[in-house]
C-alpha cells in the first residue's frame, strides 16, 4: 500500500513536472524559430571553425577545419574547407557552372550548375564534405524537428559576442556518422535565432582503420574494426544575415598550375 504524498510535496512534484513540460515546449518553440530564421534568409555568409576529437582504445586524435560559406537564394553557393592535413577544398555553384577544386592535388572539376542548395550540398558528399544540423543543413529548409527526439532546454550561455539558448536533442546520423545514434547540442542566438555553435557527440561508433601487424617475420597492414567516440564542435566565428553579395562572392580564380580532372 502506497502512502499518499503530503500536500506540499505533491505541489513540489507537480511544479517540477510542469516546469519540465514548459521547458520542453520552449525548446521546441526556439528550434521552430531557428528553422524559420534560416528559411527566411535570402542570403547568408559565415566563417566557422570545427574541431573533431576521436577516441579509439584510449588514444585521442584531434584535428581542425576552417570553413567559409556564402549563399544566395535560390542557387548560388560557395564553400571553402581548409585543414593542415588536406589543404583547401573549394566548391561553388554560380548559375553558370559548378566548380570543385583541391589545392593538395591542384585538380579541379567543372560541371553544370546546381538547381538549388540541396542539390549543391548533395554533390559535396563525393568530395567528403557532409552537412548535418549545421547552418548549411538548415539553409536547405528541412522539415522542422524531423529526426530529433528528446529535445530539452539546457539553459543559456554566451558564445563569442552573442547570448544563446542551449538546446540538446537525440538523433540518428544520416551523413556525418551514418547510422549511428548521436546527441546534438544547439547554441541558438537569442536575438537572431541563428546558430553560434553546434556540437555532435557519437559514442561506440564502429570504425575501420589500418593497423600494422607482423606475420611470418614480415610487416603488413590489416584493416580492423574498433569502437570509437567522436565529438564534433563547430563555432560560427562570424555570420551575416541577408548580406549584399555580388557575383564575385561565387567565383574563384584557379591557380595557374591547376589542371582539369576529366570525367
Amino acid at each position: 500500500m502506497k502512502t499518499p504524498l503530503p500536500l506540499a510535496a505533491f505541489i513540489t512534484v507537480l511544479a517540477a513536472c510542469l516546469s519540465s513540460s514548459a521547458q520542453s515546449q520552449d525548446a521546441n518553440a526556439i528550434l521552430q524559430r531557428m528553422y524559420a530564421a534560416y528559411s527566411g534568409l535570402t542570403s547568408y555568409r559565415q566563417t566557422a571553425s570545427t574541431t573533431v576529437t576521436q577516441m579509439i582504445n584510449n588514444q585521442r586524435a584531434t584535428f581542425g577545419l576552417a570553413t567559409e560559406l556564402r549563399y544566395q537564394k535560390p542557387d548560388r553557393a560557395y564553400i571553402s574547407v581548409t585543414s593542415t592535413a588536406s589543404g583547401t577544398l573549394i566548391a561553388l555553384s554560380n548559375g553558370r557552372e559548378r566548380l570543385l577544386y583541391r589545392s593538395l592535388t591542384r585538380m579541379y572539376r567543372k560541371s553544370p550548375p546546381a538547381a538549388n542548395l540541396k542539390e549543391f550540398v548533395a554533390g559535396l558528399r563525393s568530395a567528403g564534405i557532409g552537412s548535418e544540423y549545421d547552418p548549411l543543413f538548415f539553409l536547405q529548409a528541412p522539415v522542422p524537428l524531423q529526426g530529433l527526439s528528446g529535445i530539452a532546454y539546457q539553459g543559456k550561455t554566451r558564445v563569442n559576442d552573442g547570448d544563446c539558448h542551449i538546446i540538446r536533442a537525440n538523433f540518428r546520423s544520416n551523413v556525418v556518422a551514418k547510422g549511428s545514434p548521436g546527441v546534438v547540442t544547439f547554441y541558438v542566438d537569442q536575438k537572431q535565432f541563428l546558430l553560434r555553435r553546434v556540437t555532435m557527440l557519437f559514442t561506440n561508433v564502429t570504425v575501420t582503420a589500418p593497423v600494422r601487424v607482423r606475420k611470418n617475420g614480415r610487416e603488413s597492414l590489416e584493416r580492423r574494426q574498433f569502437k570509437s567516440n567522436i565529438n564534433y564542435s563547430t563555432v560560427i566565428q562570424r555570420f551575416e544575415a541577408n548580406p549584399a553579395l555580388d557575383s564575385s562572392a561565387f567565383t574563384y580564380e584557379l591557380p595557374k598550375d591547376a589542371f582539369e580532372q576529366k570525367p
